[in-house]
């Protein structure tokens, strides 16, 4: 094997620093969802002017869309609802639109045969026709969601998925109100995975398809402040006795306003909403963005102002939660660029700060010892350590093994240099790197794995730091690094950032389709 296929893909662009930066995932098929109807407040515009006005702001920092399977959008709606949604889609001529209007009783067992009687079946309300593009618009508006978690639970403080068509009105079975998948509950059950999620609805709107989707789920907390539904869509849920059910009992609240609310009210209303949020002290915040409780937004009737944006997203700030953003609704063009940048200015410049991992620790702190040299059983302690991790796949495992073998079999003619890294006699971390053949001054590091145990407690920064003093030494001056741009390696592209390692190229389809390859790099001064 040679070099070039034994190296690990260990591991976008914006004007913030990486580390402070909010992640913006912006999707790239939701053109495709283009409802040209009179009166169709949910057009491809919203997201352009969002889109425009936000990385102006130099708050963000960009990332792709990656996809994700079918399983984490079925852990939220039924498979026969994504099939459904998939089939039709496929089906449907171009250029034509399928309104439900016959909505016939659910029978589990008997769903009718009729395509245009199907659609009712499988939807609500008349809001959300079918038609080709709705599918692929859709299901990358959820993957849009899943990639901006997949960022949050790699360590990101702040991430946005800025999405369309919007998703909190679409329930398990059902979808209706402008949303066909639940990009908010998809992104709110991935990250429940890893501990307690807080969703909080923002949305003019009630979230009935949040409060359905988890109402008998104590693990993720399901809060909306919303207009009352005696006199607003979607009518039929949103009221304050709603509380949830069987294990979720307790773990749902409605906030139900009034027809005509500003700045000061909501505010108060809002307070309410994190104080419980407090109390149930999730991990994790989504919070489903509705941008039309703005005054004059042609979907409400309140009047909040570019003020209240920016003061409602302190306090959501304050939490000092990680915080997901899912965009949803909001269709005022004119003023709907300033009050999201006003809403992400207040929520990034909260004075309370997620306590971030320890930049770099004493030698003390960690007891730690360091070695270049390596011994006889060191391929088998390297094994163990990369497979501990639960980061590699057995090929990758075999592949790390390999590299120490033919290190102790050729030494320096192998062109791989280690740095091991030992606690009370075991083997915590270790790098393996190496000069690039044919370069002046370039060495491409290989590997980076951390014990479980030490992992967010800077050891991995440690590494990297040891690492580049010795190529520095050997006459190295350009370190490069490779990773994946699959949601998996999130992590690893949030480290590499953070250790001040910039993107210097990206190679599509590299892997495989779909996967591509990112080259980091830093000069070492």
């Amino acid at each position: 094997m040679d070099v070039q296929s034994k190296k690990k893909r260990v591991g976008n662009d914006g004007s913030a620093s990486p580390q402070d930066a909010i992640a913006l995932v912006v999707s790239d098929r939701h053109t495709g969802h283009d409802v040209r109807a009179e009166g169709y407040l949910e057009t491809p515009a919203r997201v352009q002017l969002l889109e425009e006005r936000l990385i102006a702001s130099g708050l963000f920092t960009r990332r792709r869309p990656q996809a994700f399977g079918d399983e984490h959008i079925t852990a939220v709606h039924a498979p026969e609802l994504l099939a459904y949604l998939r089939r039709e889609s496929r089906r449907m001529p171009a250029g034509q639109m399928r309104y439900p209007y016959i909505f016939p009783p659910r029978n589990q067992t008997r769903p009718p045969q009729d395509p245009s009687v199907l659609a009712g079946y499988y939807c609500f309300d008349t809001s959300a026709p079918v038609h080709r593009g709705v599918y692929a618009a859709a299901r990358r508006a959820a993957e849009c969601a899943l990639t901006a978690a997949a960022e949050i639970q790699a360590g990101r403080r702040l991430a946005y998925a800025l999405v369309r068509p919007p998703g909190h009105h679409a329930e398990q079975r059902l979808f209706g109100g402008f949303c066909y998948l639940n990009n908010t509950a998809i992104a709110a059950h991935y990250l429940s995975r890893q501990g307690k999620v807080a969703i909080l609805d923002l949305d003019y709107h009630h979230g009935n398809g949040q409060q359905e989707i988890f109402y008998r789920r104590a693990d993720v907390l399901t809060v909306s402040i919303h207009a009352h539904p005696k006199f607003a869509y979607p009518y039929f849920s949103g009221f304050e006795e709603e509380c949830g059910a069987a294990e979720g009992e307790g773990f749902n609240c409605n906030l139900p306003l009034a027809e005509r609310v500003a700045g000061r009210v909501y505010g108060r209303a809002l307070e309410k909403a994190l104080d419980r949020i407090r109390r149930f002290a999730p991990r994790f915040l989504v919070v489903a963005l509705g941008l039309d409780i703005a005054q004059g937004d042609p979907a409400g009737t309140w009047n909040l102002l570019a003020k209240d944006f920016e003061a409602n997203g302190r306090r959501i700030g304050a939490l000092g939660l990680p915080t997901l953003v899912v965009q949803e609704g909001g269709y005022r063009l004119s003023t709907l660029g300033r009050n999201a940048v006003n809403f992400f200015q207040g929520l990034a410049g909260a004075q309370v700060r997620i306590p971030q991992p320890v930049a770099c620790l004493e030698k003390s702190a960690l007891d730690l010892k360091w070695r270049d040299d390596l011994r006889p059983e060191d391929p088998q302690a390297v094994r163990r350590l990369v497979a501990l991790t639960g980061f590699f796949n057995p090929e990758e495992v075999g592949v790390a093994e390999e590299l120490v073998l033919e290190r102790l079999a050729k030494g320096q003619a192998s062109g791989y240099y280690f740095v091991m890294a030992e606690q009370a006699g075991r083997l915590v971390g270790y790098t393996c790197y190496g000069p690039i053949a044919g370069s002046a001054d370039s060495f491409d590091l290989f590997w980076i794995a951390v014990h479980p145990d030490l992992q967010r407690h800077g050891l991995g920064r440690r590494l990297m730091q040891e690492s580049e003093r010795r190529i520095y030494e050997a006459g190295g001056r350009r370190v490069y690094v490779e990773t994946s741009h699959r949601p998996i390696y999130a992590s690893t592209r949030i480290f590499y950032e953070r250790c001040a390692y910039r993107l210097e190229a990206v190679l599509e389809d590299f892997y495989a389709p779909g996967d591509a390859k990112a080259i980091y790099c830093k000069v070492l001064k």
